[in-house]
């Protein structure tokens, strides 16, 4: 089995959040900080093994309302080529090829990316080459894709030291961002669906920001206590370094000046919220933008 060599935290470090709401500049932090995040990552720094194993709505679906236990051998599977560098057993090789075979059908949802046998079979290739990795010399290993959140329960009970950093922005920003996936992926699990006028998006969209949001917050500090972090991303843009130091503690870290120099200029762009006439919207999801610590506006009553 591979080691991370330096590393005195035996858990993985996840991070999560609704769709667009600063997780890549998190992870550019704590790649910075010598983690090992996947070596299958886009753009945006999304573990894509997370993702192709996953983010599959109707697959989740299911799992709940059984015993969930395909979610667990997917997570076997992930820790696996992630640390483990052994071949998959049999279980598991049936589920990685399920879920290649599925996206290659009919791709992500909503969108349909990624549908062909390209980009889901190029992910299986990577996975089952995994064990070419060397972690040694690394401080510790996780990984970051918006979908964690999804599956605190089941993260939190396969990894025991697991430690998991949500990633929140102002829900009046949220609401009018273009990216939607998460509502459309798993509004109804939080029993909010996609409207079909997109006047009332921001309206939908707002309410499943609040809803899984508090959801987050209260599995990670219910399941996790000091092992989760809430960073407000608007915040670490206004005050980097008081955010900085708040993730380096969290993760144990101790740099340089000049490391931590590095990161406290990652925040380039300060996030501007855009006050709009919006559909009126549930007092609940107002009230929940108070209790996850942002300020509100009257017109959103």
């Amino acid at each position: 089995m591979r080691q991370l060599g330096t590393s005195s935290q035996a858990g993985p470090v996840a991070i999560g959040g609704v769709g667009g709401s600063g997780t890549r500049l998190v992870a550019e932090m704590v790649l910075e900080l010598g983690f090992y995040l996947g070596a299958d990552l886009n753009r945006a720094r999304d573990n894509l093994w997370f993702t192709l194993l996953f983010k599959r709505p109707e697959w989740y679906a299911k799992e709940r309302a059984g015993d969930a236990s395909g979610i667990h051998v997917a997570l076997r599977l992930f820790e696996r080529v992630m640390i483990g560098g052994r071949r998959p057993s049999a279980a598991e090789l049936r589920l990685l090829l399920c879920a290649a075979s599925r996206v290659a059908l009919r791709g992500h949802p909503p969108t349909g990316r990624g549908r062909g046998m390209g980009w889901p079979w190029g992910r299986v290739r990577s996975m089952l080459r995994a064990d070419a990795a060397d972690l040694d010399g690394y401080h510790g290993w996780g990984w970051k894709e918006p979908n964690t959140h999804i599956f605190l329960p089941q993260l939190a009970e396969h990894f025991e030291n697991l430690r998991y950093i949500h990633v929140i922005r102002h829900g009046l920003e949220m609401a009018y961002s273009r990216n939607q996936f998460q509502l459309h992926n798993w509004g109804s699990l939080f029993g909010v669906q996609p409207p079909a006028s997109a006047e009332l998006l921001p309206r939908a969209s707002l309410r499943y920001w609040a809803r899984s949001n508090l959801r987050a917050v209260e599995l990670g500090e219910g399941l996790l206590g000091p092992r989760f972090l809430l960073l407000n991303y608007d915040a670490l843009c206004r005050d980097p370094e008081n955010g900085v130091d708040s993730l380096l503690a969290f993760l144990g870290c101790s740099v340089s000046p000049a490391k931590r120099g590095r990161l406290v200029a990652l925040p380039r762009r300060a996030p501007q919220r855009r006050d709009r006439e919006m559909a009126p919207v549930h007092e609940e999801d107002v009230h929940a933008l108070s209790r996850l610590g942002f300020d509100t506006v009257e017109e959103a009553l």
